[in-house]
C-alpha cells in the first residue's frame, strides 16, 4: 500500500476570510461548509470558486442528519451536488448523528441510541447519500455528552458498524475523540487500534477547553499537545488523504491557525520519514 501525504488545511470562515485570502500559501486545501456556502451572497459564492481554482476543496456539513429516521432530504442533497460541481469537491462529509426530529431541525449533532435499530436507519440513509454524489462520502465521529441507555456498541463498534455497511469512510474528528475518551471514560488510543483498516480518509483536529466538570468541543484554543500526540498516532495506523484544522471563534490572532498548520506538516514530514526508514532496515526473511 502507498502512503498519503496528506493535503492540510483549514475550514473556510467568514470572519477570517481575508486572513485566509492574504494566507493560502500557507494551506494545501480548505474545507467549505455546504450550509456557509448557501448563505452566502453570489459575491460570496464567487469568491469560494475562486478559490477553488488555487486550492483543493472538501465540502462538510451539519444539516444532512444520517440518523433521522426519514428519508434523506433529496432537495439538500441536490444543493449538495451543486455546490460539490461548483467547487469541484474532492470528498463529501457529514456527521453520525441526528439534527431533525418530526421534521423539526434542533440545529444541534445529537448522539444516535447506539443499537441495533439506529444503525439500520443511519446504514440505509448513508447508502442513499452515496448513490446520489458522485465523490466519496465520510461520516465523522462527533463529541456528545450523554448516552442513550439503550445503546448495545461502544463508540467505535457503532461508527465501524456503519461505516462497514453503508461504504462510507471515516472522518475522524481528533478533538472529539479526545473529548469523549476524557468524559465518558475510555482509551483514545485503543479507540484508534480499533477503527477499520485503511478507512480514515479525513481528519479534523481543533482546540477545546477544559472546565471543572467536563471538556467542552469550543473550536477555539490552540491544537493542545494530547491532540498532536493522537494525530501521530492515528497517521502510524491509518492512511489519510486530508488534515483540516477548525477553527469557530477567538480570530484575534490567526497566526495559531498557521502556526498549528505548519506542526502539523512537520509532523507528517516526520513520520513519513520514520516510515521510510522503517522500510528500509526491515530485516528480509
Amino acid at each position: 500500500m502507498s502512503i498519503n501525504i496528506p493535503s492540510v488545511g483549514c475550514g473556510f470562515r467568514g470572519k477570517v476570510k481575508q486572513a485566509i485570502l492574504n494566507n493560502l500559501e500557507s494551506f494545501d486545501i480548505l474545507e467549505v461548509m455546504v450550509d456557509h456556502y448557501l448563505a452566502g451572497s453570489d459575491n460570496s459564492r464567487e469568491i469560494f470558486q475562486k478559490i477553488s481554482q488555487q486550492l483543493p476543496i472538501v465540502l462538510h456539513s451539519v444539516a444532512l442528519s444520517v440518523g433521522t429516521a426519514a428519508q434523506i432530504d433529496t432537495e439538500y442533497i441536490n444543493i449538495v451536488n451543486r455546490t460539490i460541481k461548483d467547487l469541484n469537491a474532492l470528498v463529501y462529509s457529514e456527521h453520525l448523528s441526528f439534527t431533525k426530529v418530526d421534521g423539526i431541525d434542533t440545529r444541534l449533532l445529537l448522539p444516535l441510541p447506539r443499537t441495533s435499530a439506529a444503525a439500520e436507519v443511519a446504514i440505509k440513509n448513508v447508502k442513499s447519500v452515496k448513490e446520489n454524489i458522485e465523490v466519496p462520502f465520510c461520516l465523522e465521529n462527533i463529541s456528545y455528552y450523554f448516552t442513550h441507555p439503550e445503546s448495545q456498541y461502544s463508540e467505535v463498534e457503532f461508527l465501524n458498524l456503519v461505516c462497514q455497511e453503508s461504504g462510507a469512510d471515516i472522518l475522524l474528528d481528533i478533538e472529539n475523540l479526545r473529548i469523549n475518551s476524557i468524559n465518558h471514560h475510555y482509551d483514545p488510543y485503543k479507540y484508534i487500534d480499533q477503527l477499520l483498516p485503511n478507512r480514515v480518509q479525513y481528519i479534523h483536529v481543533a482546540g477545546g477547553i477544559t472546565t471543572a466538570e467536563l471538556e467542552l468541543d469550543t473550536h477555539d484554543q490552540k491544537l493542545s499537545q494530547t491532540v498532536f500526540d493522537l494525530l501521530k498516532y492515528t497517521l502510524k495506523k491509518q492512511n489519510p488523504k486530508y488534515i483540516i484544522l477548525e477553527r469557530d471563534g477567538r480570530f484575534n490572532d490567526f497566526l495559531e491557525v498557521i502556526d498549528d498548520c505548519h506542526l502539523i506538516h512537520e509532523i507528517i514530514r516526520r513520520g513519513h520519514h520514520e516510515q521510510k526508514l522503517e522500510r528500509i532496515t526491515k530485516p528480509i526473511n
